[in-house]
C-alpha cells in the first residue's frame, strides 16, 4: 500500500525590514574655501575688466545693440562703464538711451543733442537774426482789423518757413499783435497768431515746435496803426 505524503505547507519568505536614516555630514573645509573663492574671483575678474579694452568692447556692443535697432548715427564715447551718446537731429533721445542701457555691463548712460550734419549747424546759427532778416523786423503785417495777411507778408512767411525746415532743431513762439486803436485787439491778436502758424505749418514747420501767442498792444513798434497789425516770429530754444 502506498503512502502518501502531502506536501508541506508553503512557507512565505521572510522579509527583514531595514530603517534607512540619510545623514547629513557636515561638508568639509575645502568646500567652503571653494564656495567663498568663486566671488572673489569674479569680483577680481571685473575689477581687471577696466581701463581702454572695457570702454573699447563696450562702446562696440552698444554700436551693435543701436544697429540691430535700426538707429544709426549715434557717436558713443565711454568713461569707464557710463557712455555718453551723442544723438543726431531726428533721433529719439530716450531710445537711444533704452537701447544703450540694456547693453550688459553698462551703469549709467547720457545723451546729448547734436546737429545731425554741418549744414544743419549753419542753419541753426544766429537763427533769429535770419528770422528778422526775412521778416524786415518782424514786420509780418496783416489788412487792418482782420486776420489776413498781405501779399509781402505771405511771403516773408514762405521765407520764414524755409530757415525753420532747415534747422530742425529750432522752437519758436508765434505771436499776433494788435494797434490799440484796433477793435477787439486781444482776439484778433490771437487769430492772427493761429493764421501765422498755419501758413508756417504749410511750409513744413510742425505745429508741436511753434507755441502761439496773442500779444494784443502789449508790443507796438510805432505811432502808426498799419505797423502794429502784424504776426512775429521769435526763436524760443535752438538744440
Amino acid at each position: 500500500m502506498e503512502t502518501t505524503t502531502e506536501p508541506a505547507p508553503f512557507a512565505p519568505p521572510q522579509v527583514r525590514v531595514v530603517e534607512k536614516h540619510r545623514v547629513r555630514r557636515p561638508l568639509a573645509t575645502p568646500f567652503w574655501v571653494a564656495a567663498l573663492a568663486v566671488p572673489v574671483a569674479l569680483t577680481a575678474l571685473v575689477a581687471t575688466q577696466s581701463g581702454p579694452d572695457l570702454e573699447a568692447t563696450l562702446v562696440a556692443e552698444a554700436r551693435t545693440a543701436l544697429q540691430d535697432a535700426g538707429i544709426s548715427g549715434v557717436r558713443l564715447q565711454a568713461d569707464g562703464r557710463q557712455l555718453v551718446a551723442e544723438v543726431p537731429t531726428g533721433r529719439n533721445a530716450e531710445t537711444v538711451r533704452d537701447v544703450v542701457e540694456g547693453v550688459p555691463g553698462v551703469l549709467a548712460v547720457e545723451t546729448e543733442s547734436v546737429y545731425a550734419s554741418a549744414k544743419e549747424a549753419r542753419a541753426c546759427t544766429d537763427l533769429q537774426d535770419q528770422l528778422d532778416g526775412v521778416t524786415k523786423r518782424q514786420q509780418l503785417l496783416f489788412a487792418p482789423g482782420t486776420a489776413q495777411l498781405t501779399s509781402p507778408a505771405a511771403a516773408m512767411v514762405r521765407e520764414a518757413g524755409e530757415l525753420l525746415t532747415a534747422c530742425r532743431t529750432a522752437t519758436v513762439v508765434v505771436g499776433g499783435h494788435a494797434d490799440g486803436d484796433t477793435p477787439n485787439g486781444a482776439n484778433l491778436s490771437l487769430k492772427r497768431a493761429k493764421v501765422l502758424a498755419a501758413a508756417l505749418k504749410r511750409e513744413g514747420v510742425p505745429g508741436k515746435r511753434m507755441q502761439l501767442r496773442g500779444y494784443g498792444d502789449q508790443f507796438e513798434v510805432s505811432e502808426k496803426r498799419a505797423q502794429n497789425e502784424r504776426g512775429s516770429v521769435v526763436v524760443q530754444e535752438v538744440g
